[in-house]
């Protein structure tokens, strides 16, 4: 396999990884796809938080994703602060964390990963991953009263940039206090295009939330924004 395909990535949804795992006929033409397009799947610590709990696909999992080419990718907030030290230029470097595929060539490696699969950290940090989602949910929802509808009274997708370029100078201003200081004289100066992690998910809470007036109905559907944050940086996502 060519080494660069540890830097182009297919992100797939957590139940995705399940269902391959159940049915197994799928693991070769999704390894001849990734290998003839050159592209890993990208890995995350929200997938694997997520994964916790199906303790009866663990074995199976490892199997699959030593198999297929693989990439833990780092962590969403880590690409925040690339963006940030990018600025105000587009961050272009590597999102890689680790090849998967090299546990084959470590004594042990297989069973490093199954353990760290059961590891109660991961469950520990899917449950502060849902309350950080919600808190994160109610507080764009309360933007409502200081980000008004069209004319029309209803929210439009002219609206949309908007929004995206207000929310992230407030999670900026919330998240790295120290790097919006260099703003607080002139705002203009701050590219709000480069944060592509932030734009997603603020795109995603506008159009779902503020245009389709829909709400939350799961658990999951709050652990779900969590995946946004990845997704600009990836080249294809089911």
């Amino acid at each position: 396999m060519d080494e660069k395909i540890y830097h182009r990535y297919l992100y797939l949804d957590t139940n995705i990884y399940g269902h391959i795992c159940k049915n197994e006929c799928l693991v070769k033409p999704l390894f001849e796809f990734l290998v003839s397009n050159n592209i890993s799947l990208a890995l995350t610590g929200a997938n694997l938080s997520e994964l916790h709990d199906a303790g009866f696909l663990h074995k199976q999992l490892v199997k699959i994703l030593t198999i297929l080419p693989t990439s833990l990718i780092v962590s969403w907030d880590e690409i925040l602060k690339h963006e940030i030290e990018s600025h105000p230029d587009m961050f272009k470097g590597s999102i890689l964390g680790y090849p998967i595929n090299n546990l084959l060539l470590e004594k042990g490696g297989l069973k490093k990963f199954e353990e760290k699969l059961k590891d109660p950290n991961l469950k520990e940090a899917r449950k502060i991953q849902v309350e950080d989602s919600k808190k994160m949910y109610n507080e764009f929802l309360d933007l409502k009263d200081n980000f008004p509808p069209s004319s029309s009274g209803k929210y439009t997708k002219e609206q949309a940039k908007e929004f995206s370029d207000f929310i992230v100078i407030q999670w900026l201003s919330q998240s790295h206090p120290r790097f919006m200081t260099e703003f607080k004289e002139n705002i203009s100066l701050l590219n709000l295009d480069i944060f592509k992690t932030i734009k997603m998910f603020a795109f995603v809470i506008f159009y779902k939330y503020y245009i389709g007036n829909r709400n939350p109905v799961k658990k999951s559907d709050y652990g779900d924004l969590f995946h946004l944050l990845y997704i600009p940086y990836c080249n294809m996502a089911i």
